[in-house]
């Protein structure tokens, strides 16, 4: 489903929330079993701060094997709770953040501002991985972009969802039969197929914590599982970012795009 082609611009009243970068590789026991000192040593410079945690996760047997077990509690002791290493490298200001583990490396950022600048934080941390680990491929490749639309930040308090926002992405808030305040919360999930990969775009409303009003959720998740090496993957990437820029225009309105105040780049 190609998205139409916008100029690329800069928000004043800049919705994003959060961007996540994920390359995934073959494991690599050698990440797991020693501290990485030589890859810290190739990105100190951007990333100073420097922690390590331990992830938790539950591996169940295989489907096939599931419906097979007898008893609840035969499933139970076949079931493992696995434990990862995490490596955290911190830009000093803790709005940059590179994780490493023993299959994948992800930036993750909450002061996005424009690609140039996230590549610049991300080629490096890739280029010291593939000079020590000699990573043979990126077997699942993800860029996701997090958006959070508050209309009162806009001052749009007063506004309909169906006036910001496409049809296709407002759902159940396109009716005007239906009150907004009738409605406590809704989420929708479609993956879209692209030329170079594919599209999990998730949507929604959801309320802040922070702030307790609600807000719209624009969350897109575009990857591919395509096996491909470092420049094919920075090339991808580049592929993804254009995509996003032409997604999240078509899912907003004239109104809406006016309200968070364009620049163009």
């Amino acid at each position: 489903m190609p998205f139409p082609i916008t100029d690329r611009v800069h928000f004043n009243k800049n919705p994003l929330d959060k961007v996540i970068c994920q390359l995934r590789f073959p494991t690599l026991l050698r990440i797991e079993e020693e501290s990485p000192v030589d890859f810290q040593e190739k990105i100190r410079d951007l990333f100073p701060e420097f922690k390590e945690e331990i992830e938790f996760s539950i591996q169940f047997p295989e489907e096939d094997i599931i419906k097979n077990i007898p008893s609840k509690e035969l499933l139970t002791s076949l079931t493992r709770i696995v434990t990862n290493k995490k490596y955290v490298f911190q830009s000093k200001d803790k709005n940059w953040e590179i994780s490493l583990t023993n299959n994948f490396i992800a930036l993750t950022t909450d002061a996005y501002t424009k690609w140039e600048e996230f590549k610049s934080n991300l080629c490096p941390a890739l280029t010291a991985l593939n000079e020590i680990y000699k990573i043979a491929y990126y077997s699942r490749i993800g860029l996701r972009y997090l958006d959070a639309i508050n209309r009162s930040s806009l001052g749009l308090d007063s506004t309909r969802w169906s006036e910001l926002l496409n049809p296709l992405i407002a759902g159940i808030y396109s009716s005007d039969s239906i009150e907004e305040n009738e409605i406590n919360g809704t989420e929708s999930q479609t993956d879209i197929k692209l030329d170079q990969g594919t599209l999990r775009l998730r949507s929604g409303l959801a309320k802040s914590v922070a702030t307790n009003e609600f807000a719209f959720l624009i969350d897109s998740d575009f990857f591919t599982l395509e096996k491909l090496e470092l420049d094919d993957a920075i090339s991808r990437l580049d592929y993804f970012n254009k995509q996003s820029r032409y997604l999240f225009r078509w899912c907003i309105t004239e109104k809406l795009y006016k309200a968070m105040e364009p620049q163009q780049i």
